[in-house]
This record gives structure tokens, sequence and C-alpha cells, in this order.
């Protein structure tokens, strides 16, 4: 199984997930999901590698949260049982560095956010069948889903239920 957990290109990485994978031997390719998002260039090399990935199918869980970059991955799933909220939104940048962006700056960057944008819906739009419109709404109202709501929009092919099991054993103790 392989588990993305934590911020996507800090907590977990290409490089992590290839190695899950190759060390994973059963015959479907599990991947739990939770996470808040992160960096949108780690997160699309992990989109495609799993995306390209073609040896096994590969299933997506989540657990505790699914947001921003974390729901694009999710959708790489053939089965996609969702069991914990759901996000997607508009792709965002802040500024690094000295903080210094020219206006040529802000409009490479307002370009390169609204094609990432674009390549986003396509691929909601591919596994939900939603159309363009609609998920441009929802990503421009940064919109949190239950499970039964991304089940029922397509993001998710099921719900995924946890459950707690506890083992309590007790001995008795012989006071004779």
């Amino acid at each position: 199984m392989i588990y993305i957990k934590g911020v996507i290109g800090q907590d977990v990485t290409l490089v992590d997930v290839v190695a899950a994978a190759k060390a994973d031997t059963e015959p479907i390719l599990r991947v739990m999901i939770d996470s808040p998002g992160g960096y949108v260039e780690s997160g699309k090399q992990i989109y495609r590698f799993l995306k390209d990935y073609k040896e096994r199918p590969v299933h997506t869980f989540t657990r505790g949260e699914c947001a921003s970059m974390a729901a694009q991955l999710f959708i790489t799933g053939q089965q996609r049982l969702v069991g914990s909220p759901y996000m997607i939104h508009n792709p965002a940048i802040s500024a690094e560095g000295n903080g210094r962006m020219e206006s040529a700056d802000l409009r490479e960057s307002a370009d390169y956010l609204d094609e990432l944008k674009k390549e986003a819906i396509k691929e909601y739009k591919a596994v939900t069948g939603l159309d363009e419109q609609t998920l441009s709404d929802l990503m421009d109202n940064e919109t949190w889903l239950t499970p039964d709501e991304a089940v029922n929009l397509g993001f998710a092919t099921g719900k995924y239920e946890f459950k707690a099991v506890a083992l309590y054993g007790v001995a008795k103790k012989d006071n004779s």
C-alpha cells in the first residue's frame, strides 16, 4: 500500500511513491490518502506516475482529509473510495524569496495558474462527466464535499467506512 500522508512535495514525494509501489506485492496497488494537498509540481509528478501505472489496478482511498492536490491524486484510481471530506479549489501560489514581484511576474503567474486550472478541470471531467462550468464553479468556491456528495458528483466510485476494531483479552486469575 502507498500512503500519501501530509504535505505533498514535503512529507511525500514521487520517490516515496515509486519506492512504495515497487515494494508492494499485492495484486491491486492501494493508495491511502490523508493529505491537505501540497506543492503542484510534486503532485503532478505523482499524478502522472499513478495515472500511467499499468502493472496492476490502482485503487485510491481517503482517510482524514483529501484536499487540493491530494484530491487530484485521488482521481487516479480505477476504484475511488472516499471516507473523509473531499475538497477541490483553484490552484494558488504564494510569493517566496525576497517577495519582490513585478507586474510581468504576476501576469506570468496568473497565466500559469489558469493553465493549471484548465488541466484540473480536464482531469476531473474525465472521471466525473461534469461539465467544465460546473467544475469551474466548484473550484472557484473552494468546495468541500461529504463522501456522499463526492460519490453523487462522480469524484468517487463509492464510500469507504473505517471501523474501529479493538481486541480485549482478560486472563482469569485463579485465586484458589
